[in-house]
């Protein structure tokens, strides 16, 4: 409630709607055409769509972070350190429990985005500067701090001042891909 008036503002910012969308809307045609719901974005078909978008978004990442992780280490590893982030951290709770949280959505954006770093960083393809950029752009929307992901690619595999001048050098090079990845974040 804004201080001194009678208004409400909300204080999201709008990511995640975005990620909800598909989702409630089959909720919504559901609900619409039961006898049994209100279709009024409060009823049990909306509550169980949330859920299923969640789980949904966290495979999606799992899916990518085992890509990432298959360029470094073995099939044995990479199942094992996804399992210990599922069980080890609070990714399960917040995707079945919390599903209206966005640590599911974030950890899945999060994972393509960096997914897709990696592959414009060994081919430097446009393609993947707006995909890079479309997903930067709805991960802040999400969680505005969330914003320092864009530091991944500047850093990603630079472990010497020698490597950090050649990444800037590329940067620097590659400034029509930064401003496509700024429009499309955007």
């Amino acid at each position: 409630k804004v201080e001194g008036s009678d208004s409400y503002v909300i204080k999201m910012s709008m990511g995640l709607s975005f990620l909800y969308a598909p989702f409630f809307g089959i909720a919504h045609v559901y609900a619409s055409n039961s006898d049994q719901y209100s279709a009024d974005g409060y009823s049990i078909p909306y509550e169980i769509l949330i859920v299923v978008s969640s789980i949904f978004w966290i495979i999606i990442g799992f899916v990518y972070l085992r890509l990432i992780l298959l360029k470094h280490f073995t099939e044995v590893v990479s199942s094992f350190v996804m399992m210990l982030i599922l069980i080890g951290t609070n990714l399960y709770y917040y995707g079945t429990t919390e599903p209206a949280m966005p640590h599911g959505y974030s950890f899945s954006l999060i994972s393509i985005f960096l997914y897709y770093s990696i592959q414009w960083l060994s081919s430097q393809k446009i393609g993947y500067v707006i995909v890079i950029g479309i997903l930067g752009g709805l991960i802040v929307l999400i969680r505005p701090i969330n914003a320092l992901i864009f530091l991944f690619p500047l850093l990603y595999g630079v472990s010497t001042w020698s490597g950090f001048k050649l990444r800037m050098c590329l940067i620097k090079n590659k400034w029509h891909h930064m401003l496509t990845l700024m429009l499309a974040a955007f």
